[in-house]
Order: structure tokens, then sequence, then C-alpha cells
């Protein structure tokens, strides 16, 4: 299946053209502006046409206020010079301390304006009133009792200075009467001592991220952490005060995304999707050069006559991280059901030796398996290891981002190639981290994929999804091997208990697998789909085969190792549970699609909690809701899926009823999820 097209796509793959794309995307995005983001477009438009692709540039709002599905789009931003100076003490005074000219990092991305001529200000550390208030406050009262406590240290009308991460402090800074945040804030401090971090979010809100309409209006300046400690040393002598200069705005505008299409024969798409206008070179620049080379390369060869045009057509969208993808997938609905499946590429360029960071290689969410995850493995295992063995890279579960058209709602299964290595987000995402080897390897993964799938018919399908069933047969045999130890390890009443949570991890993990066996059918032409449901009974008989099997073998092992300590025989059955009750029992039904954010909240609707966004356990239970299962259901699966105790989600779904975010419904309905919300 992959062996023709990697010979025709390997030899077109250009190293000189990706590194160009890397530079070209890095010269404009590392000002992070919207301005920047618009040339960030153009250019990306104008070398899809030059491809010979259907390119448009798509705007969605950028005003504040405007919701997409439960989040709401960012302001515009646009900054040219920001200094923060030195002022006191004396003997410095002048001292240049952040200039965005030369370290564009150095200011906060959606920081206020200050007056003409900048603003004059003390600057006090928080840190220890902020470590004083996180003992004695519960986290839902932190915001208001931390800006109580910076009140009265007289932050009003100066700046605070911190080692943390500024976004967690800005409302009480705000709050307090507080003009700005000077932050030392690094994930790695005592690795990059001399690096700045990137702040790309300004919310108001605990776990938020981009500005909003209603969000305070401040300005923020980052220094690297030895800058931190010099700073914190200066503050400890006495007293540091400090102008801040800065040219910025925030306003009404748009967001672009870019489109480009390489026609197919039907109306059915494959989509390769991944996010630009990013400060890093890896992040994500590295994505968006892959994209638009295997996007050139994919052209040219259907062109010549190299490749056959494919029966569906390949659909690339360059976007703002999940804001664009959302805007996107809510808007186009009826596109994304005749999308068969999809690729997301977020910092794949990186050089593995100097980012230490192996390329992971993530699935699909479990509610939505998908046998696109079977075809990426393959390809791995046998393009990336005979083509260089020492690129490593490893499988992984599904992670949220632009991957959300994988949500149910939208139904779009979604690979995910990347992660964040040491240097995100930090002004050492350089040109010098890119491998262009690597990224050509990626680069030819990501076109072979892409056609592949775009072209695949009965006879592709069914191939996919018997090797789909006979990884999972391997994978139930690995998963019983790990339970068979542990019933050798225990003893008693806990051989029992293990033996049950051996029954329903190997049930959980066949029927998980036996859907996305069946999910080969949507790879076949229409025609052809019935014909296909029959290729794969057999390799869906094999695997509930092989899990009854295990379990039996399970069974047997628990006898013998009972008979042998001369205990009663284990009894593997489950034991009855009571009918859940209350919210439990009810039928939880999403009114909107994508994550949830809380964005769409007041701060009373709020009642104090955090933005749930990146909350997998949370975003793997609304996945789960079909309109059908009871909520105790959707948990249980959302524990298996995650491995994580979900007990805690009931209270947050109540909540999500209380703010018309979800139904809790006494009887099942309707698959299909209501759009109450949803809007493009």
């Amino acid at each position: 299946m992959f062996r023709e097209l990697v010979a025709a796509v390997e030899p077109v793959v250009s190293t000189g053209e990706l590194l160009k794309n890397v530079e070209a995307l890095r010269s404009t995005d590392r000002w992070f502006t919207f301005p920047k983001f618009m040339e960030t477009a153009l250019y990306i438009r104008r070398r899809l046409k030059d491809a010979g692709l259907r390119a448009e540039i798509l705007e969605h709002p950028a005003d504040g206020r405007t919701a997409v599905g439960d989040w709401v789009m960012p302001l515009a931003w646009d900054a040219g010079e920001a200094t923060l100076t030195l002022l006191a003490p004396d003997a410095r005074a002048g001292e240049v301390l952040a200039r965005r000219s030369e370290c564009p990092p150095a200011l906060c991305m959606y920081s206020a304006p200050t007056p003409a001529g900048g603003v004059e200000c003390d600057l006090l550390d928080v840190d220890e009133t902020i470590d004083a208030v996180g003992k004695g406050s519960l986290e839902a009262d932190r915001p208001q009792a931390l800006a109580r406590a910076l009140k009265e240290r007289g932050l009003a009308g100066h700046a605070a200075f911190t080692r943390r991460d500024p976004r967690n402090i800005k409302a009480a800074v705000a709050h307090a009467g507080g003009i700005g945040i000077v932050s030392a804030f690094s994930p790695d401090p005592e690795g990059l001592p001399e690096e700045t971090f990137w702040v790309n979010g300004w919310s108001d809100r605990i776990g938020g991220w981009v500005a909003t309409a209603h969000d305070s209006r401040l300005w923020g300046f980052m220094l690297t952490p030895r800058g931190g400690e010099g700073m914190a040393a200066l503050l400890a002598a006495g007293g540091v005060r400090v102008r801040a200069e800065v040219d910025a705005r925030l306003y009404e505008g748009v967001l672009p995304l870019v489109s480009g299409l390489l026609a197919g024969e039907t109306a059915d798409e494959v989509l390769c999707v991944g996010h630009v206008f990013e400060q890093g070179a890896n992040d994500n620049a590295s994505g968006g050069s892959a994209m638009l080379e295997a996007a050139r390369v994919l052209a040219r060869l259907v062109e010549r006559g190299a490749l056959p045009r494919p029966r569906r057509g390949i659909r690339f969208l360059f976007v703002q991280e999940c804001y664009g993808t959302l805007a996107y997938a809510v808007g186009n609905a009826a596109r994304l059901a005749h999308t068969a499946a999809a690729l997301n590429l977020d910092c794949v360029g990186e050089n593995q030796r100097l980012c230490r960071m192996p390329m992971p290689v993530n699935g699909c969410p479990h509610a939505n398996p998908s046998v696109a995850e079977t075809a990426m493995l393959r390809l791995c295992e046998e393009y990336l290891h005979r083509r260089d063995p020492y690129f490593a890279w490893y499988p992984e579960r599904f992670s949220l981002g632009d991957t959300l058209i994988a949500d149910p709602a939208f139904g779009v299964p979604c690979v995910y190639l990347g992660g964040k290595d040491r240097f995100w987000h930090t002004t050492a995402d350089t040109l010098d981290k890119i491998d262009p080897d690597a990224l050509a390897l990626v680069t030819v993964v990501s076109a072979v994929y892409l056609h592949a799938l775009a072209s695949a018919g009965r006879r592709e399908a069914a191939a996919l999804g018997e090797e789909a069933a006979a990884r999972a047969r391997g994978d139930l045999a690995r998963l019983a091997s790990r339970f068979a130890a542990r019933l050798a390890d225990v003893s008693g009443g806990r051989r029992a208990e293990v033996l049950r949570e051996a029954a329903e991890r190997l049930a959980y993990l066949r029927d998980v697998r036996i859907a996305q066996v069946h999910s080969a059918v949507h790879l076949a032409a229409r025609d052809e789909r019935l014909e296909t449901r029959g290729d794969l009974r057999e390799p869906i008989r094999r695997l509930r085969r092989a899990a009854r099997e295990e379990g039996a073998h399970l069974a047997r092992l628990a006898r013998r190792f009972a008979a042998e300590a001369g205990e009663p025989e284990p009894v593997g059955a489950e034991p009855a549970e009571p009918a859940p009750a209350g919210a439990l029992a009810r039928v939880p039904v999403r009114l909107v699609a994508g994550p949830v954010s809380l964005d769409t909240l007041s701060d009373e609707e709020l009642e104090g909690r955090p933005s749930p966004r990146w909350s997998g356990k949370l975003t793997s239970a609304l996945f789960w809701c079909d309109g059908r299962r009871k909520l105790a259901e959707v948990l249980r699966l959302a524990r298996l899926e995650t491995g994580r105790p979900t007990e805690d989600l009931a209270g947050d779904f109540e909540f999500l009823e209380r703010r018309g975010l979800v139904e809790l419904r006494d009887r099942p309905g309707s698959r299909r999820m209501r759009r109450k919300r949803a809007s493009g």
C-alpha cells in the first residue's frame, strides 16, 4: 500500500524547500501580531497557488466576543516597540531590562499599551505574598484573596515582579490596581537560564488563553531566569523603580485561516491541519513547512501523472492553534461529514539530539477510533525505521490540540505527529534546532499517509482492517500477560479483584478495537462499503475469540495459583452493583461541539472554576457522550481510556448542565448532538 508511494514521494521532497519555508514562516510569526499573521497567511496562499492547489484565505472574527462552540475568539493585537528600563537604584539607572525589537517574547502577547512616553512605577516582589495566600485559601477563592493581599501590599499604581507564570496572577494584579507584571517564569529555569519564555495568552481566567473583550488591560514583560535572579537581588536590597513603554493596540480584527485543496475525483476529502502563527522554528514553523512541502510534492506528482489523482481531495488547513480549527470545524460541518481522516503536524522538525525529544505518534480518541492510526503506525514502522533507524518515535495516546476535529461531534479521526520539546515556547526554539533531514522524513510520511488514505478503496480498507485486528490481538495478549503477572503476585480475595479488573480491561480493549476495525468501512468508496463490511467480519470474529481466550487463560491461571496456595477458587464475575442514581442515572447530551472551555460563561457563572479546556478526563468523558449512554457508563469509559479515577466528574456534569453546556436527560434520545450554542 505504501511502498510505491514512498518511492514516488521521497525523491521529490526537498530539504532546501523545507528550510526555506521554515525561515519564511518564522520571519513573520516570530513577532506574533495579527498583521504579521496576515503576512504569513499571504505567503502560505502564494506557495499553495504556485504548487497548483486551490488556495484561499478565510477570515474569522478576532473581536474578543464571538463564541465558537464554547470558546470565545481572541481580540486582534498589534505591537511595535516596547521597553522596560530601570530608573532606580541610581547606580543602574537607564539600564534596559527588556526590549521587544531585540527579543519579541520580552513583551507578553496581548499586552496593553502605555501612554505615550511610558509610565513610571515601583516594582514589588509578590512571590512571598502569593505563597502566603496559597497556604490559607481554597483554589476557588485564591484570586480574590490574592487581590486583597496585593492591594494591602500597596500594588495599586505599580507593577508586580514574580518568578511564576504571570498569567496565573494577572486577574489578581488587575483587581489590586496594579498596572503591569514583570516575570522571569520558565518551565526549565535551570536548563535554560538565558532564554525568555513566550507568554502567548493574557486571559484573566485560570486556565484561560487569549485576551478577550472582557479581560483586564495590563502590560507584561518577560525576563530570563538569570535576569530574574538579578532582579530579585535588587528588590531584596532596596527599592526598584522602572519605566515601561509599550506601543501596542488591542482591537477588533480578523483571524486568518489558509485553505488549500488538491482536488480529488469526488467531493470527499482527507485533511491535513497544522497551526502556524507562533514564534518558534519547531513550534510550529516546522509543521507549516512540512504541510507546504507535502502539498507541493503531491500536486507536482499528480500533475505529472507520477501519482494518480486521488479519489478524495486532500485539503491543507493552516490555522491559529485550536481557535482557527474550531472555527473552521463549526462552520463546515457538512464538509467534515465527507472527510474520511485527518493528520495534524505540530513540532515535527527538531534535531532530536539537541531537543532530547523523540517524536510522539498520537492516536485517535477511543470514542472515535480509526484505522487511520493503523496506517500511520505501519508507515512509521516500515519507512522511518528503514530510512533512518536512529530517528526516534513512539506511539502515544490521543492528545488534544488541533486534533479537536476528532471529537465525535465533528467525526474526523485525526492522527497527530509531534509534541513539546525542551525548548518549547522559549527563545531557544530557533532555526539551528531544525534538522532538515528529520523534517524531510516526516514530510514523506505525511504525504504518503494523505495520498494513501485519499486514494483508498475496498482493498486498502480491508487490508487496514485486517491489520488493525491483528494489532488488537497482540495488544490483548500483552494486556493479559500483565494481568497474569499480577495474579501471580497477589493472594486471597485480591486475586478475584484482579481477575475482575482484567475482564473489564479486556472487554474494553476488545470493543474499542472492534470499532477501530469497523472504521475501515469509511475508507472504501460508497458503493463498496457493503462488501467491505463483509470483508471485516472474519477479522472481527477472530478478535472476539482472542479476547475470550485471553480471559479464559487468566481465569485458569487464577484457579491454579489459588489451588497452589490452598485458597478458595477466585470468582472473576463482576459483583452486582446498585443501579446508578441521581445524575449518574441520567443521559448526558452535549449542547456544544468541541472541547469545553467555559469562555462563554460570566465570572459569576464560573463559580470559581478554572477552565477545563485541557482536561483529558473531562474531554474523554464528553467524547463518550452519544446521547444514549448514562453518565455512569460515560464515566466508566473515560476511566478506562485515561487510566484515572473519574468519579469527581459527576459534579462537573451537573455544573455543565446548570450552565447550558450539557443536558442530563431521563432517557436516551437521538445520537445526534444538539448544537444549540455552536456558532461560526
